[in-house]
């Protein structure tokens, strides 16, 4: 998008919007975190959240659908799920995976780390969000198994391509909890290629 200037040295009120637009929600995930820690998820409002923002109701939903929204959040999927497909057609799907995921994680500052770590924490102690989730990865995986097909001349409902997808996207999930049951003390990156390790392991044996 191209920025433009009133005169010089001022910002363009497009960009002003912007990120005054990034600044409130990140307010709103910060305050729904910090009372979903504090009184957990179930008890919390939206119009508590809002408040501990210091927005109205109205502008919550602006930003957010739902409270469960902002719990989960999306962790790069979109993103995730482009970068599969940019991978070259012959890399091996696990290869393709670690390297997706170490270019994913280079687009999470560590400001960004802390609230996945806070976020985590909330979805696996919630049951009605840790059900959810699950439900989001599997969608993933099905998503990644129709590109792994189309990588391999298959129609997009190939079992063996989902079921390789599906794997490489629990084996993720396996590491994130293990990393938030770990307070996040080690690094994130390491654990996750762990992981994929561990599941070429299982496939090789």
């Amino acid at each position: 998008m191209t920025t433009q200037r009133d005169a010089p040295g001022t910002v363009a009120p497009a960009s002003l919007r912007e990120r005054k637009r990034a600044r409130t929600r990140a307010a709103l995930i910060a305050a729904a975190l910090e009372l979903f820690e504090r009184q957990g998820y179930e008890t919390t409002t939206i119009d508590e959240i809002a408040a501990a923002a210091d927005v109205s109701p109205r502008t919550f939903f602006r930003y957010f659908a739902t409270k469960e929204e902002v719990a989960l959040g999306d962790d790069l999927g979109r993103e995730i799920i482009g970068l599969i497909a940019s991978r070259p057609a012959e890399e091996p799907m696990l290869e393709s995976v670690r390297r997706v995921i170490s270019d994913g994680l280079a687009l999470v500052s560590e400001d960004d780390r802390e609230a996945l770590l806070a976020r985590l924490k909330i979805v696996y102690r919630t049951p009605s969000l840790r059900a959810r989730r699950w439900e989001y990865q599997l969608e993933m995986g099905r998503i990644s198994g129709a590109i792994l097909a189309e990588r391999r001349g298959l129609q997009p409902d190939d079992l063996g391509s989902r079921v390789t997808a599906a794997a490489a996207f629990t084996a993720i999930e396996v590491a994130m909890d293990h990393w938030q049951q770990h307070d996040g003390r080690e690094d994130l990156g390491v654990v996750l290629d762990a992981a994929i390790d561990h599941l070429g392991d299982a496939f090789s044996g």
